[in-house]
């Protein structure tokens, strides 16, 4: 898949806070409010522009103990889902 090699960068349009485990996140541009925890935390914790989608993978593989084909189901969904949302765009490596 084309996507896994890819690396996530989050939109610097949006203001993220950090409330106890829960990442909070505003889209100014629409007013959207969005809300991860666990999983989805876990994930949006590991963009740091530089790894892969794969990297981001193993380290969900590491995290949780799971195996790779849960982790990149989970990981893929989570990532197209934030791309429609305009939370995260995909560059290459």
């Amino acid at each position: 898949m084309e996507i896994l090699s890819k690396v996530p960068v989050i939109n610097e349009q949006l203001t993220i806070r950090e409330i106890g485990e829960e990442i909070v996140i505003l889209a100014e541009e629409t007013g959207d409010i969005h809300s991860l925890e666990g999983t989805a935390g876990f994930l949006w914790g590991c963009i740091d522009g530089n790894k892969t989608i794969t990297e981001i993978i193993n380290n969900l593989c590491d995290e949780y103990d799971i195996t790779y084909d849960i982790a990149q189901s989970d990981a893929i969904d989570f990532f197209n889902d934030c791309i429609d949302k305009n939370l995260v765009s995909l560059k290459e490596k």
